[in-house]
């Protein structure tokens, strides 16, 4: 069916639009009226947006933001690692120390191969002197406290005028005791030396007293405890000395061997020809004290 324009009523095709200017212009009028429909509907939503966004800015910035947060309050928790650190921070030297001396028991043979491999100790008089001490004033202590076991070895080797004169004149047997025990130590340096150069080995006097003085510790600490029992009243047992004498000798083993690079055969020897000449010589210097001091 043939189609007529609205404005003009000139006959248009199926489809066709009619170029008058009445129709041009209802379709210029219609685009204006839908672009500001969309316009207006495109500002309305711009203008939602953004009335959104002020909303969510204030209530970001409202009092709950503007108030201080609480700092966490934490309890002071006891670590050791702390504690040590203070204590070390406030008593430097008495830290060192200890942590050093407590090497000997928690770490023995690492301690001591570090203390033999060292050039010198500055500490080897001073651990000398109170090895000295403290058996002159144990054997003293022992004496007094009628110790079966020491007083019968006392007797046996320096005779019944010895234990007398230790009780009737403590001082100076205190004195002898203490001369004793340096000579006994130096004895047992000079044959570590002889012996240390007879296996092609050349370290000095003062390092083979060095390393002697590693093992004292071993004595010095039952030492201690054995006195403290004793003052307390308890029951002295000088065979707890002799769990210390092992100690001794195996401290002296790992000392001489890692500062001489021995081998352990070679090591065992030179301990076995020292503690039997140490004997012998000892043996020898308390006769002749008996001889000189007690002549019958």
């Amino acid at each position: 069916m043939a189609k007529f324009c609205f404005y003009c009523g000139q006959e248009i095709a199926p489809g066709e639009k009619c170029k008058c200017r009445c129709a041009s212009g209802e379709e210029r009028s219609g685009g204006s009226k839908r672009g500001g429909k969309d316009a207006q509907s495109a500002d309305k939503k711009s203008a939602g947006g953004s009335a959104k966004s002020t909303k969510e800015g204030r209530a970001s910035s409202g009092p709950r933001s503007r108030r201080p947060k609480r700092t966490k309050v934490t309890r002071p928790s006891f670590r050791l690692g702390t504690f040590t650190d203070q204590l070390r921070t406030l008593f430097p030297t008495f830290s060192s120390g200890a942590m050093s001396a407590s090497g000997y028991f928690l770490r023995p043979a690492t301690k001591i191969r570090q203390e033999s491999l060292k050039a010198k100790r500055p500490f080897s008089l001073v651990t000398v002197l109170l090895f000295s001490l403290l058996t002159g004033l144990l054997g003293v202590i022992l004496v007094y406290s009628r110790s079966h076991l020491f007083t019968v070895m006392l007797d046996s080797i320096f005779g019944k005028q010895a234990l007398e004169f230790c009780l009737n004149r403590p001082f100076a047997a205190f004195g002898a005791l203490v001369l004793i025990t340096i000579a006994f130590v130096m004895i047992l340096t000079s044959l570590f030396y002889l012996s240390s150069r007879f296996r092609n080995r050349k370290p000095t006097f003062r390092k083979t007293f060095d390393l002697v003085s590693v093992s004292l510790v071993y004595v010095q600490i039952p030492e201690i405890i054995l006195l403290i029992s004793t003052l307390m009243g308890g029951r002295s047992s000088i065979s707890f000395l002799f769990i210390s004498l092992i100690l001794l000798g195996l401290a002296q083993l790992l000392a001489f061997r890692s500062a001489l690079g021995l081998s352990e055969d070679a090591i065992f020897l030179m301990i076995l020809f020292v503690y039997a000449g140490t004997y012998l010589i000892s043996k020898l210097l308390v006769f002749l004290l008996i001889t000189v001091a007690f002549p019958s």
